[in-house]
Order: C-alpha cells, then sequence, then structure tokens
C-alpha cells in the first residue's frame, strides 16, 4: 500500500512541477496555476466514508500548508 501512495506523490508531483513551468496564456495574459492535493488510501487511511474523507482533507491542509 505504502508503494501506491508514494507511486502517486511522485505523479502529482511531475504534473504540478509541468503545470508550473508552462504557464497558461489567455488573450496575451499569463496565468500561473497550482493546486494542492491531499493524498489517503482506502482502507488502510479510513474504512468509513467520513473517516477517510476527514484524513483526506487533513492531507490536504497540509499540502497547501507546505507550500
Amino acid at each position: 500500500m505504502e508503494k501506491n501512495k508514494s507511486e502517486a506523490k511522485e505523479i502529482i508531483e511531475e504534473f504540478r512541477n509541468n503545470i508550473r513551468k508552462n504557464p497558461f496564456v489567455y488573450k496575451n495574459n499569463k496565468i500561473n496555476i497550482d493546486f494542492a492535493i491531499g493524498i489517503k488510501e482506502y482502507p488502510t487511511d479510513g474504512k468509513e466514508v467520513f473517516k477517510l474523507i476527514d484524513n483526506v482533507d487533513k492531507a490536504l491542509y497540509r499540502d497547501k500548508k507546505g507550500k
């Protein structure tokens, strides 16, 4: 299970870096895009829906805070 999370994190970081390197241009205006993602895994991080959502929310907050 831990391998899946680390692979997901690598994919997200690669995606995030590509978006940061290539800003979106609209009508000659450069628009920088960034995002945060919370990654959790069922059932490791919660078997009940609300517990899993709570854990995802906490992971998302940590990702935002880490920037």
